[in-house]
């Protein structure tokens, strides 16, 4: 288990960071990757990525009665421009019904994040992947991190 030494999140395991401030740690994974010190770092980062790609979408498609997992999602746009985390997701089969005032079919998972540059669409990215894993914000501390990942193992 990986735990930051120093910075904002000094003494948080890595399992931790990466669900609760995920958009923050995927810049501290950018700026890592031409450090050789932070290689550890980097490794843990890339384990628990690719662990979270076989984590269990537990949200239904917002098709009403469709059965199918989803493997994108949508999010409205506000009058800001900016996404708003309301997510609707979607399988292979269903299409958006509506074309203006959503973003284009996403990915269901952290690495969409890389996608933007606003911090306002990171964070919106962030907290509409946790809802399709069926996890509150609120509840992720240290240990709900921890078993969240070991039970995708």
């Amino acid at each position: 288990m990986y735990r930051f030494k120093t910075g904002k999140f000094a003494g948080k395991s890595m399992e931790q960071v990466m669900l609760r401030n995920a958009p923050d740690l995927y810049e501290i994974a950018g700026w890592a990757t031409d450090k050789p010190q932070l290689d550890s770092l980097l490794r843990e980062f890339n384990h628990l990525r690719r662990a979270l790609q076989e984590a269990p979408i537990v949200v239904s498609c917002a098709k009403s009665g469709c059965k199918r997992h989803p493997e994108t999602m949508t999010l409205p746009i506000g009058p800001d421009r900016y996404y708003w985390p309301a997510p609707y997701f979607w399988c292979r089969k269903h299409e958006p019904w509506e074309k203006d005032g959503i973003s284009p079919k996403l990915p269901i998972h952290f690495d969409t994040l890389d996608s933007f540059r606003d911090k306002k669409n990171r964070s919106a990215v962030h907290k509409s992947v946790l809802a399709a894993y069926g996890i509150k914000k609120a509840s992720i501390t240290e240990r709900f991190a921890s078993r969240f990942f070991a039970n995708l193992s």
